[in-house]
């Protein structure tokens, strides 16, 4: 595929299987885009639930192909992308996941911008599906050591250098739940990482995804692969409470920006959210969610996009 500007072409990955209550709205918000050049390669591991119709309809789309066939799992499926992709910068997308419509051209912009780095990431919206409440979600730019620690980026929030996946080993096909954590690890190994103030995507929550139905497997997964990249230091008690600590009191001081922000029609950053998602700031909760213990819920649910983004 040309790109014929000169910009990189970007890739985007979607593994998939038995979504098909949610993989058209994702296929859109791909097809949404403000930045121009993306190809989009969907993975689907053998649906019988109208998941292949749907990719059917599709056919012919600029950029958009898609494979059907079985597969050992998720990060299988997204190995299998990323050996099809042509961009120079990739990223993958959940099927019940979106990207906003700024997202690509803001991670693009970045990279540009910064050329030492390669991985970016930034910030997400967490909607639960019915109900519609909504959780900012912002990532403290802790790098290597907060993902040895205590967390990860948001998924779909994040993008990363086509050399950057080659010389990190891609993603491990023999993992069930954490196989974008083991990369994250392995990458901010060896590049320079860079957090944008934007909220990029939508996670979707709603009772099927693995992070709900299987959390056992996945925090006993989890806690597998961090050991395997951690210091002695940062499985230590001390370590892991002040990566704690830090991330703690990131989050808040974000939060309270994005709330300036707003305010300010985005003249201190989240811009794109903020003209294009209309948010509204429960004051109240952002003040109660400054306090520790059983308030900190609060301030991550103080922002609410004006948008329906799901629908």
């Amino acid at each position: 595929m040309s790109v014929p500007t000169g910009r990189p072409l970007v890739s985007v990955v979607t593994p998939t299987l038995g979504q098909a209550a949610f993989i058209e709205r994702t296929i859109r918000s791909v097809r949404e885009q403000t930045y121009p050049h993306v190809e989009h390669i969907v993975v689907d591991g053998g649906s019988t639930d109208g998941t292949i119709e749907i990719l059917r309809r599709h056919d012919g789309d600029p950029g958009f192909r898609w494979i059907s066939e079985p597969d050992r799992g998720m990060y299988d499926a997204v190995r299998k992308g990323f050996e099809l992709a042509s961009g120079q910068v990739f990223a993958y997308l959940n099927s019940d996941d979106l990207l906003l419509p700024w997202a690509l051209e803001t991670i693009v912009a970045t990279f540009e911008a910064v050329p030492v780095a390669g991985l970016v990431f930034g910030d997400a919206l967490w909607i639960e599906q019915g109900s519609g409440r909504q959780r900012v979600l912002v990532q403290p730019a802790g790098g290597s050591a907060y993902l040895r620690r205590i967390g990860s980026f948001a998924q779909p929030a994040t993008a990363w250098r086509r050399d950057v996946h080659q010389q990190a080993g891609g993603f491990d096909p023999t993992l069930r739940y954490t196989g974008d954590l083991d990369f994250f690890l392995r990458a901010t190994a060896i590049t320079p990482i860079r957090r944008i103030d934007e909220i990029l995507a939508v996670m979707r929550s709603h009772p099927g995804m693995k992070t709900i139905a299987d959390a056992g497997p996945m925090r006993d997964e989890n806690d597998r692969v961090r050991a395997g990249h951690a210091t002695r230091f940062d499985r230590s008690r001390r370590g892991v409470a002040l990566a704690r600590a830090r991330a703690w009191g990131m989050r808040r001081l974000l939060l309270l920006r994005l709330a300036c922000s707003i305010d300010s029609g985005g003249a201190h950053g989240w811009r794109e959210f903020v003209r294009g998602s209309r948010p509204q700031v429960d004051r109240g909760r952002l003040l109660l969610g400054l306090l520790p213990g059983r308030f900190a819920g609060y301030q991550v649910d103080a922002i609410r996009s004006g948008v329906d983004w799901l629908g």
